[in-house]
């Protein structure tokens, strides 16, 4: 667990170096056998750290003040593998915004948010139904080791294995490429907020 795999649009890549080829140069490295098309997608990597924090307050109300929580059926305490799945469709389907936050609107049923007050319970004003993930760190293989620490052991492995295995070198004409994926992007985010 700690990432899902947003898949994106068909791109070209140029067979000696899985460079992804510009629109301009396409037609002229397609000829010359150079250009094979391939899979862009995105890796979405949440925190396992602050997973559990946001679980924690966010789920099990286990904090002071005043706050939104996820409940199940208005008022019960979903368990952490239902969490776990909501955040991570919430990831494939959230909207990217200006400020590099993901955005994701309309938590499904029986899911809610609403508003908690760790002295009083449950308060009549409405959350807003979403999800908010933040604190964005943009990876690349030069700083592949910061998500040791953000995501689980087995997670991280096969994030590596992922990532070496669309870099390698593909062979010339009348090859197969060995990969069908490029990773355009890997975005950490280190902050999950219910609103």
């Amino acid at each position: 667990m700690g990432y899902v795999i947003k898949e994106g649009r068909q791109v070209y890549v140029r067979t000696d170096n899985v460079q992804i080829v510009p629109d301009d140069r396409l037609e002229e490295l397609e000829k010359a056998g150079l250009a094979q098309p391939r899979r862009k997608i995105t890796i979405l990597v949440y925190s396992e750290t602050d997973f559990q924090r946001f679980f924690q307050k966010h789920v099990r109300r286990e904090a002071s003040g005043e706050y939104t929580v996820i409940a199940k059926n208005d008022t019960q305490i979903p368990p952490i593998s239902e969490i776990r799945i909501l955040i991570e469709n919430a990831l494939l389907k959230g909207k990217m915004n200006w400020a590099n936050e993901t955005l994701f609107q309309g938590v499904p049923e029986p899911f809610c948010t609403r508003t908690w007050n760790s002295s009083s319970g449950f308060v009549d004003k409405s959350a807003n139904n979403g999800l908010l993930f933040r604190d964005l760190v943009k990876i690349t293989r030069k700083n592949m080791g910061v998500l040791r620490t953000e995501i689980t052991k087995l997670a991280y492995e096969n994030l590596r294995a992922i990532w070496a295995e669309v870099f390698k070198k593909t062979e010339f004409q009348g090859q197969k490429l060995g990969v069908e994926y490029v990773v355009a992007t890997i975005l950490l985010f280190r902050k999950i907020l219910a609103i």
